[in-house]
């Protein structure tokens, strides 16, 4: 597949798979936790993982990310941020890292326990994304 196309100076996608959606990718998904997925163009990607009941885990991603909100990307939409529409074969290929990430629930588990006692979470290591096809931006 040819590589994903820079969009202007944003460099950075959060993909935010919908949270019914985790525990069928990833069975024994640890209720109440939100995984997004950020995808950098250099080909490196990292999940961070939220609680679902925050009203706006775009700042906590920005800031284990280390990337500025002004400067990624949003999928789905998200008012006040920039975004891409995805084909649909590019949702099925991030579903499908998503769904192959071995250690995840884990890493989700881990992190649930380690905010319940205060200590800093860590964001999961980086690792190679899928190249992405036919994207958009449209924000």
């Amino acid at each position: 597949m040819p590589p994903c196309p820079a969009p202007s100076d944003r460099t950075t996608v959060i993909y935010l798979p919908d949270l019914d959606v985790l525990p069928d990718l990833q069975p024994g998904w640890p209720p109440r936790v939100g995984a997004a997925y950020g995808l950098s163009a250099d080909g490196s990607a990292a999940f961070v993982f939220f609680h679902a009941d925050e009203p706006d885990p775009l700042p906590w991603i920005s800031r284990h990310l280390r990337v500025p909100l002004d400067d990624f990307l949003v999928v789905p939409r998200r008012d006040g941020h920039g975004t891409r529409d995805l084909s649909f074969a590019d949702e099925q290929a991030l579903l499908a890292a998503i769904e192959a990430e071995h250690g995840l629930v884990d890493a989700a588990r881990a992190w649930r326990e380690a905010t319940r006692v205060a200590r800093p979470p860590a964001p999961a290591p980086a690792r190679r994304a899928p190249r992405l096809t036919g994207i958009v931006r449209t924000g």
